[in-house]
């Protein structure tokens, strides 16, 4: 019975078998392999294996043999994997923490603008001394995040579980969010939030959810147009909604709206 020398191909995988076949017949004509491929073991387990090869010829050129190494290179391969995932997530989450600090700055510049003028009334001076103050609570929070990066690295990230007021984080993103809507515009209504709505989770977390919704109305929401935020009580649950007359956001683009710094066109918007 004469032995096939490519029966080994069997046990790469399905995914990699027609490429190394492709690989493989250019090594007898060309004289060189060198290649990374996934293999299954008859235990099932896949382990991934680095080839180099070439073909051993007579004097007529005849191919007599093929000669070569296969090293597996499963753990150092996972090693990379571990590291490269880690380096994106830190990168990623330092690219939204950038894109987070600048909420807080518009009603910062506003409030100080304001006092900047010298002729507000102290009811006035005080309420841009509470803008101002509440915000640079938050922006800590978000540099303490910043200095503690490593924690992302890790998949450390954790959660200030407290209970909040519905009220107070709807008003605090509308805070943020503020200058945005005054600079296009926009005619801001803002629901009349149940007494009683509180929910138990992260406030600093939950203000960002509500800002990015509101800075997005903004951003996609034609000059003069209107924007509504309601939150209401449902079934046990806190749902607060941010509605407005932008364009909207495409049936097929619904599916990647939650990937990270997606953005959209926006058709038929007028400044």
């Amino acid at each position: 019975v004469k032995h096939d020398p490519t029966c080994w191909l069997q046990w790469v995988t399905p995914d990699d078998r027609t490429r190394l076949e492709v690989e493989w017949e250019s090594m007898l004509r060309d004289g060189r392999l060198d290649s990374e491929f996934q293999l299954e073991r008859p235990n099932g387990e896949i382990r991934e294996v680095h080839m180099r090869a070439f073909p051993v010829r007579g004097a007529d050129g005849r191919c007599l043999r093929v000669a070569g190494i296969c090293q597996d290179v499963t753990r150092h391969n996972r090693a990379e994997r571990t590291i490269h995932n880690e380096e994106r997530r830190k990168d990623e989450f330092l690219a939204m923490l950038a894109h987070e600090l600048r909420n807080p700055l518009a009603p910062i510049a506003a409030a100080a603008e304001m006092l900047k003028l010298g002729h507000a009334g102290e009811e006035r001076v005080a309420r841009a001394s509470e803008v101002i103050g509440r915000q640079v609570r938050h922006m800590t929070s978000l540099v303490d995040d910043l200095l503690d990066v490593s924690r992302v690295t890790r998949g450390l990230i954790e959660l200030e579980r407290e209970r909040v007021e519905v009220g107070a984080i709807v008003a605090s993103a509308v805070e943020q969010a503020r200058p945005q809507f005054e600079a296009r515009e926009h005619a801001l209504a803002i629901g009349e939030v149940p007494s009683d709505a509180a929910v138990t989770g992260d406030a600093n977390r939950l203000v960002q959810v509500i800002v990015n919704l509101l800075n997005n109305a903004a951003k996609y929401t034609p000059r003069g147009g209107r924007i509504t935020v309601t939150a209401t009580r449902e079934d046990g649950e806190a749902v607060v909604r941010v509605a407005d007359t932008g364009v909207g956001i495409p049936a097929e683009a619904l599916a990647h709206i939650f990937e990270l710094f997606t953005q959209l066109g926006r058709p038929g918007r007028s400044e």
